[in-house]
């Protein structure tokens, strides 16, 4: 006895559409943060070319996503609750 598929043949195609949303809206951030790395490092007063100082061009950029990371998880648990 075969079970009939119950979930629509529009589910997938919901599915996709937000996951490459979702990564639209990734790109979209990080475009924003490299286009805004030069007002950064001018805040910050470091020149990230200079010889030893290509590591904090890295640290603000990993950085940068770890903070997202939080708090996409974290905001996104509050909104269910």
């Amino acid at each position: 006895m075969e079970e009939e598929s119950t979930i629509s043949p529009k589910y997938k195609w919901v599915a996709l559409s937000n996951t490459t949303l979702g990564v639209l809206m990734a790109t979209i951030n990080q475009s924003i943060l490299i286009i805004a790395l030069p007002v950064i490092f001018n805040g910050l007063k470091v020149n990230p070319l200079a010889s030893g100082q290509s590591g904090l061009l890295l640290w603000v950029l990993m950085g940068f996503n770890i903070a997202m990371t939080i708090f996409l998880v974290t905001l996104g648990r509050l909104s269910d609750i």
